[in-house]
């Protein structure tokens, strides 16, 4: 692969030492995640985020910065380098200059699809078993010639020629790119497709610039995975200006919910959340971008104005709190828009401290819809269970959960057994425990598991009417638990349904509602699971009845009995859990 135009070269040197591993300097996690990664260009769930390297030095000594990935599998390690969006991605455009500019591009320098092909590229130096380095050679992108057959693009470990095959010591090797012009759904060389082309289910365009290589292990030396120094940079032109200005910085998972960057370290960077930049005099959109694999973003060669930022909100989260600390470690997006205040932009200046903290949803699975009664005739329910009927949702906060766990969501799970969030994710709803039937007109108790010390709200819907809007379905509000199990008694009406279902939504929160909790809506931590329950009417039984059937062998057993009005009603034994949601 030659080019006669300026170029960074990258070459990534190998440290493959037993030191660096007996020390601990680097993890050795074998199969972490359960699934080895896919060799395609893309950056598979699997990799373990190891560093993220700054832009430094000239030349061929420069570093292009980026974040370095690895997985050790059982017989293969594998590698990925995401290199910053600020520096390159495949972004590009033959004539459209508007449209690079949105991308951060300087002004007639230009980035074509030509300059991605035949021109970007890798050099990887890896010790084998015998010790010695040898270097392979990563192209970004190469395309067919009109004398070679095979696939239209190539990428991989191809060195000067499109017929070269990949060799050892590769097993496997792929760029974003190549996977972009392959299997994205979008093949014009003219121009990268729109900002919303991924918006489409089975289009997916990549916009970082990934290399992405594996190595059996019995090529390495002492057959161990571990980190890459990286040597240099060979890319097409970078588009930093350096007498322009930058804003950027960040979008994580706050898992804890107190507004602060101090909880997952560089694992709880969220991928792929739509930035925008714009212009805070006309609200002027002037560039859109993407968060990179770690969480981080970057607007670069901004003159200088006033701008602000802002981040849309991705399905299954929402905003923490806004300005909890210090500006470089708490969130800047306001909780409601996304928005963050005014940045006035200085001359040149770098100005990245601009962080959007997000956190997962939990929702219910009460269902919504058509239903069959006991006697098998249909009636209609509407519980608000979906986002699009304010259905009943909990920002998740670590620790804080009824039952033993508490996973995310991106939209309530509506399920006629209440069990629709069991089958989206893992089985956390198990906080609540009930006897087999609850019975008419008189008092049920029931066990509740909640993490910490916290309030409960329930409601019933004891009439089977399809909703908890009428009076007594309320049946506990802020009830106020400790940490463990707790039992909690109720009369249950002695009109209740026993022909139908009756659901019940139970929310848990740490702080006290105030009478502010209803069965819809969004609350700041906590969680909300949903179940059904059977009610029956009580059976009279006589003392005499059970003499005669041999119930009471000895006089004393019908003590053990309760006795109300000249009848005995028979207790259960015993609670079990109710399939529920």
């Amino acid at each position: 692969m030659k080019t006669k135009q300026w170029m960074w070269k990258l070459v990534f040197v190998s440290i493959i030492s037993t030191l660096g591993m007996s020390l601990g300097f680097f993890p050795a996690i074998v199969d972490a995640q359960g699934t080895e990664p896919t060799v395609d260009g893309l950056l598979d769930d699997s990799y373990i985020w190891l560093q993220h390297f700054e832009k430094s030095g000239e030349g061929d000594e420069a570093l292009a910065p980026g974040d370095l990935y690895y997985y050790e599998g059982t017989d293969t390690c594998y590698w990925a380098f995401v290199v910053d969006r600020a520096f390159n991605d495949n972004v590009y455009a033959d004539q459209d200059s508007d449209y690079l500019r949105q991308d951060g591009w300087v002004k007639k320098k230009g980035h074509t699809f030509k300059d991605l092909e035949r021109s970007d590229g890798a050099k990887f130096v890896i010790t084998t078993t015998l010790g010695t380095t040898t270097t392979v050679w990563l192209d970004y992108l190469n395309k067919r010639g009109s004398k070679d057959t095979g696939p239209l693009y190539k990428s991989g470990q191809s060195g000067d020629s499109y017929k070269d095959s990949l060799a050892s010591p590769l097993s496997a090797a792929a760029t974003s790119l190549h996977y972009n012009l392959t299997q994205s759904g979008w093949t014009d060389e003219t121009h990268s497709p729109p900002y919303n082309w991924n918006d489409t289910p089975g289009q997916y365009w990549e916009w970082q610039m990934i290399y992405e290589f594996a190595i059996p292990k019995s090529e390495l030396l002492n057959g161990s995975c571990s980190n890459l120094a990286q040597g240099g940079a060979h890319n097409s032109p970078s588009k930093d200006d350096e007498n322009l200005g930058k804003i950027g910085d960040y979008v994580w998972l706050d898992a804890n919910g107190n507004g602060l960057q101090d909880d997952g370290g560089a694992s709880a960077g969220i991928a792929n959340v739509t930035v925008y930049l714009k212009d805070a005099g006309t609200g002027d959109t002037i560039r859109t971008t993407q968060t990179a694999p770690s969480g981080y973003y970057i607007f670069n060669n901004l003159p200088a104005g006033s701008y602000y930022v802002e981040f849309v909100l991705p399905d299954g989260y929402v905003f923490t709190a806004q300005d909890r600390g210090d500006d470089t470690v708490d969130s800047d997006a306001n909780s409601s828009t996304g928005k963050t205040t005014t940045i006035i932009l200085a001359a040149e200046q770098v100005d990245l401290k601009w962080d959007a903290g997000l956190q997962q949803l939990d929702f219910g699975d009460a269902p919504k819809g058509e239903l069959l009664d006991n006697n098998q005739n249909p009636y209609t329910v509407d519980y608000p269970t979906l986002l699009s009927d304010d259905g009943a949702r909990h920002a998740i906060v670590s620790g804080v959960y009824l039952g033993d766990t508490v996973d995310a969501e991106t939209d309530g799970q509506p399920h006629g057994d209440a069990e629709g969030d069991d089958f989206a994710g893992s089985d956390d709803e198990e906080g609540v425990t009930f006897p087999p039937k609850l019975y008419r007109g008189q008092e049920n108790c029931i066990d509740v598991k909640a993490s910490v010390d916290g309030y409960l709200n329930a409601w019933f819907d004891f009439d089977g009417d399809g909703n908890w809007q009428d009076s007594g379905e309320w049946v506990f509000v802020d009830k106020s638990l400790t940490a463990g199990i707790s039992k909690l008694c109720f009369i249950v009406p002695a009109s209740a349904t026993t022909d139908k279902r009756v659901y019940a939504r139970f929310r848990f929160t740490q702080d006290d509602p105030n009478g502010a909790l209803s069965y819809d809506g969004l609350w700041h931590n906590g969680e909300v699971e949903d179940y059904w329950v059977e009610v029956g009417v009580p059976t009279a039984i006589t003392l005499s009845s059970l003499s005669a059937s041999g119930g009471v062998s000895q006089p004393w057993g019908a003590v053990a009995l309760l006795a109300v009005g000249g009848a005995l009603i028979g207790g259960v034994a015993g609670l079990v859990r109710r399939r529920r949601g």
